[in-house]
């Protein structure tokens, strides 16, 4: 939105007569408002980025907590008679 003080100062320059003065204002309005716009965009990007990071972090922490799940599992596989696990997962008919 332009800012209202710049349309009076236009329409006040315009109504003495001032077109350079009035055309200044307007090319400051323009600016102004051309530059709200970038920022708005430049917004949008830095939160997609900050999404994509939060995003990445959370894999992260995903990835760490599987890694310390499957280490656990490692180790009870190895304490574990192999013989057994199959038993124990094997329906006892088949035998």
């Amino acid at each position: 939105m332009l800012h209202p003080r710049s349309h009076q100062d236009r329409f006040q320059a315009l109504q003495q007569g001032n077109t350079d003065g009035a055309r200044i204002y307007a090319s400051n309005a323009i600016r102004k408002k051309s530059e709200a716009l970038n920022l708005l965009r430049l917004s949008s990007r830095i939160d997609a980025v900050a999404s994509r990071v939060e995003t990445a972090v959370t894999m992260r922490q995903v990835t760490g907590n599987m890694t310390s799940v499957v280490r656990g599992m490692d180790r009870a596989m190895e304490s574990m008679n192999l013989d057994r696990v199959r038993l124990a997962l094997t329906p006892s008919h088949l035998y």
